[in-house]
């Protein structure tokens, strides 16, 4: 089991755990599901995003 740190804008939003091989879409869309990512994203689009393999996945919107 590993840990993924979540940040949106440069804010830790979230760290949420990940087991196995996922696909980086799996990761991201794990994010995205995550309440406290969809607050800060929700109305807005994403500008960019970046997974860091088993560290942090970064939205910038």
């Amino acid at each position: 089991m590993i840990k993924l740190v979540v940040q949106v804008n440069g804010k830790v939003r979230a760290v949420i755990e990940k087991e196995g091989d996922l696909s980086e879409d799996e990761i991201f869309a794990l994010a995205l599901a995550q309440p406290n990512v969809q607050k800060f994203i929700d109305g807005n689009e994403i500008k960019r995003k970046q997974y860091i393999k088993d560290k942090i996945i970064i939205f910038n919107v």
